[in-house]
């Protein structure tokens, strides 16, 4: 049986893996599962991403304040990691109804890629209408929002860094590029 065919097994994986990657009190697991504060959801909740957002064999829920939202795994329509105020945060959006928007940036600098991971993994699997990735970005934006040298050029080793990057010059040549566009 694959991974993804149990989400409560990927749930628990996924959130292993991320809170041995640095973020460990913010990743929760409940492997027997636990009671769901989502209103929406009534089945058992696995894990808890920063104790607002809950993932569940049937979906991801959100309890932020006032809003509470529930999107099922089948109902997935997107997922894009967008950045926005110095922070990536993946937006997870259904059929109808309110997006979930979760916050994936440390002060630290690491995002919670796993989380990507995780929502992408059980839409791919469980939703005929999903569509991932990141939010279309100019070359300026790109480098503007690039933070670590493996940002860039991951496939190099060894790696050229962000130091090495005229981000003047790459404007200059993107203006002209969209110059010659029109």
């Amino acid at each position: 049986m694959a991974l993804v065919d149990d989400p409560r097994e990927m749930i628990l994986r996924m959130f292993y893996l991320q809170a041995k990657e640095g973020f460990s009190e913010d990743c929760v697991s409940f492997p027997e599962g636990t009671k769901s504060p989502v209103a929406e959801q009534e089945d058992s909740v696995f894990a808890a991403f920063r104790q607002k957002h809950f993932f569940s064999r049937e979906g991801v829920g959100s309890n932020t304040g006032a809003a509470q939202t529930f999107i099922r795994w089948v109902d997935l329509q997107s997922s894009k990691v967008v950045y926005r105020g110095r922070k990536d945060i993946l937006v997870v959006s259904g059929d109808g109804g309110a997006p979930i928007e979760i916050d994936l940036s440390r002060p630290t600098g690491s995002e919670a890629r796993r989380i990507v991971q995780l929502v992408e993994g059980l839409g791919k699997r469980w939703s005929a209408a999903l569509v991932t990735g990141y939010a279309l970005a100019s070359i300026s934006e790109f480098f503007a929002a690039a933070k670590r040298d493996d940002d860039f050029a991951v496939n190099l080793t060894p790696n050229p860094g962000l130091g090495r990057i005229d981000i003047q010059r790459i404007q200059i040549m993107e203006a002209a590029m969209w110059t010659k566009a029109r």
